[in-house]
């Protein structure tokens, strides 16, 4: 998909989304580099979802620093 494209789609999902008085939103998560969309109240400016998770971005940014340490541990318990 190019990027016309993408804006040409997220456009008109805004527009669907407006008749209920939300907007979606894509960002790109700073510390982990992922894709983050969200979707907000246009009234009261309130975060009604975010995909993935504040949670699901921190335990994936665990696990991305300690993959090494998991793995060694997985390792030297079959060992």
């Amino acid at each position: 998909m190019t990027s016309e494209q993408l804006t040409a789609t997220l456009e008109r999902i805004n527009d669907r989304l407006q008749d209920n008085d939300s907007t979606v939103s894509f960002a790109v998560d700073d510390e982990s580099g992922r894709m983050v969309i969200r979707v907000t109240d246009t009234r009261t400016d309130e975060l009604i979802r975010q995909i993935p998770s504040e949670e699901a971005l921190y335990f994936a940014k665990y696990i991305d620093e300690h993959l090494d340490n998991l793995v060694g541990l997985v390792l030297h318990q079959k060992a």
